[in-house]
Parts: C-alpha cells; structure tokens; sequence
C-alpha cells in the first residue's frame, strides 16, 4: 500500500457523490480551503474557491445538465500528493448530448481534496456544449 492509496478512495468517494450531486458528502471531503478551475470560456467556466465555491460549482454545472450530469472514471494515476482522473463525462442539455474525455488534476492534502482543475480534451466541443 502507498500513500497515494487514501487519495484514491477518497476520490472514488467524490465522483460518487459528484454524480448524486451530494455536496453534503462533498463538504466533508473538501478541504475548507478549496480552489478548482474549470478550463474554458463557457458560462460555467472559472474559478471555485471554498466550500461556498464547491457549492456554486456543483449547483452551475449540475443545474445546467438538468440532473444528466456523470463521470465515469477511465484511468486513474497517484502519487503521494497528485492524483491524476481520465475519465468521460456525460451530459444532456436543450436536445443535445455531451459526451468527452476530461483529465481531472487533484492535489490532496491531509486526506481532503485541496485543488482541483477540470481540463476538457475537446475545449470547443466543450465550452459549446455549455454555453449553448
């Protein structure tokens, strides 16, 4: 077992509770001081900064996909501070489907999620997608 262990269960804990769209799980396993970027231009793009911020992140993204939001992990890679997520995410919104890879870069520390920046594989496909 390494120390990178912990951060991946704890990840498998956040993408649960990512695609239910619980933030009550997610408080618990964020740290206070929280920052995630969300890459491109779209109206939910930016950056989200502690627990309010993971709140407004995951109620923007969650409400425009109208509750049709997943991710799936594909590959996930860690060493004793990073943890790095392939995954697809899936999504609907006005009659149109997303479906794409996003890399996920997370930095843990103290066995909570401290950063995070969502980097979409197809950027425009992306950020039309959400601002469509």
């Amino acid at each position: 077992m390494t120390a990178a262990d912990p951060s991946i269960a704890t990840l498998a804990r956040i993408v649960a509770a990512f695609n239910a769209n619980d933030t009550q799980t997610l408080r618990t396993l964020v740290s206070e001081d929280f920052d995630y970027v969300l890459e491109g231009k779209s109206p939910i793009a930016g950056r989200y900064r502690g627990h309010q911020g993971m709140q407004d992140f995951m109620r923007a993204i969650h409400g425009a996909a109208g509750g049709t939001l997943k991710v799936e992990p594909l590959g996930v890679s860690a060493d004793d501070r990073f943890v790095i997520m392939y995954a697809t995410l899936t999504a609907e919104r006005n009659g149109r489907r997303l479906e794409g890879q996003n890399v996920y870069i997370y930095e843990f520390d103290a066995g909570k999620l401290r950063t995070g920046r969502n980097v979409p594989c197809d950027a425009y496909a992306w950020d039309e997608f959400w601002s469509g």
